[in-house]
């Protein structure tokens, strides 16, 4: 009999909770576990964070319409093993909550086929089982991998930057670097090596960025966030991220692969900007950025305005390129944002207020984009 612990005790719960046999509950996890009572059968309900204090085979998420999103919190701030992570739907349909003759009972109705990168195949999100005629959530699409030599790119290097404890995602292509004074033994430190580490509090994940200006020598280069990463088509889940052959046939038509969005709630980015920051630092960051540039690359000014003024921006700071354009970008970036950051005084903002000179730097590669002739593929990107 498998051992499961249930995510999420809502309606999801009580329309599949009948279906369910085969198995022993051992506990529901909730966020808002402390305010439930246990069940008349004694099941305990436990907070994320104390699942790993269980015995359990799978941890069956029936929340509908984040599941990855739950996924990726399990994976990354509770440390439970992604290969224990299913859907609760999934699990029904297979109740022998095996996961490889579940896969083996899918009826394969392609949904695309990407032609840049046939190793990755997108089967329909709600293909029915042979069991029983019944259709899994979008959640639950399988993705099909093939983990040949040919999936890993020769030499790439996606560095994966955090600022706290998370279990980052690292194979061949994806290096986990920590910045500012986080530092875990098994991910690189940006502290090690040439470093700007000093200004992180000020310019967030740019002192990564410099880091692998500096320090990196593969010749295809990128920076993902902790929780958000680059994803090979509009099929966002974990088992889907940017691989680095595909990354690689990108850039033989393409100088770089960006995160590029509109602008929420149909604002410029100066509106959205003065929206998430307080009057005072918004006018403080502004005026530094803005000298910063004038002073040391003022050939930029009319893409600086043009880029304030978008409904479209870069986010993130997240891109994947070759070296040498990395380099070019970071050697523009550098030449204002080192200085600018240094001579800032920020200390009587409060702590999100006190990045304002990071958030500008995040809309810098959009004005760097907007005044040379890079061609760009924005690739899709699941934010939590």
């Amino acid at each position: 009999m498998k051992k499961i612990i249930v995510y999420g005790y809502g309606r999801k719960y009580q329309q599949l909770k009948n279906d369910l046999f085969g198995c022993d509950i051992v506990a529901f996890a909730d966020k808002n576990a402390k305010e439930l009572c246990v069940k008349e059968d004694g099941t305990m309900f436990i907070l994320p964070s104390e699942i790993n204090d269980y015995e359990y085979d799978y941890v069956a998420i029936s929340l509908i319409g984040s599941y990855e999103q739950v996924k990726q919190q399990l994976v990354g701030e509770n440390n439970v093993d992604e290969d224990k992570i299913i859907s609760l739907m999934m699990f029904v349909e297979n109740n022998t909550a095996d996961l490889k003759a579940y896969e083996s009972q899918i009826q394969e109705v392609m949904l695309s086929v990407d032609e840049n990168n046939p190793q990755v195949r997108a089967y329909d999100t709600c293909p029915k089982t042979e069991m029983s005629g019944r259709r899994i959530a979008l959640s639950d699409a399988l993705l099909y991998i093939d983990n040949s030599d040919h999936y890993h790119g020769e030499d790439t290097s996606i560095y994966v930057v955090t600022h706290n404890e998370y279990k980052v995602f690292s194979d061949e292509d994806y290096v986990p670097i920590t910045v500012g004074d986080y530092h875990r033994n098994d991910y690189l430190w940006e502290q090690q090596g040439d470093n700007i580490s000093y200004l992180n509090s000020k310019i967030n994940e740019c002192t990564a960025i410099y880091w692998i200006w500096k320090n990196s020598e593969s010749k295809i280069v990128g920076t993902n966030h902790y929780r958000r990463y680059f994803y090979n088509n509009e099929l966002r889940c974990r088992e889907n991220r940017l691989c680095g052959a595909l990354a690689e046939q990108i850039l033989d038509k393409f100088d770089m692969i960006v995160y590029k969005a509109a602008v929420p709630n149909n604002q410029t980015v100066e509106e959205e900007m003065r929206t998430d920051l307080s009057n005072d630092a918004f006018i403080y960051g502004y005026k530094c950025i803005f000298e910063g540039v004038k002073k040391y690359q003022s050939e930029y000014i009319d893409d600086f305005y043009a880029v304030m003024g978008s409904k479209e921006c870069c986010y993130c700071n997240m891109l994947v390129t070759r070296k040498e354009l990395f380099d070019s970008y970071c050697e523009w970036l550098f030449s204002f944002l080192i200085p600018v950051a240094e001579q800032a005084d920020v200390s009587k903002y409060n702590s999100h207020d006190a990045r304002v000179v990071g958030f500008f730097a995040e809309r810098m590669l959009s004005v760097w984009l907007h005044h040379n002739p890079i061609r760009i593929k924005p690739m899709p990107v699941f934010i939590p």
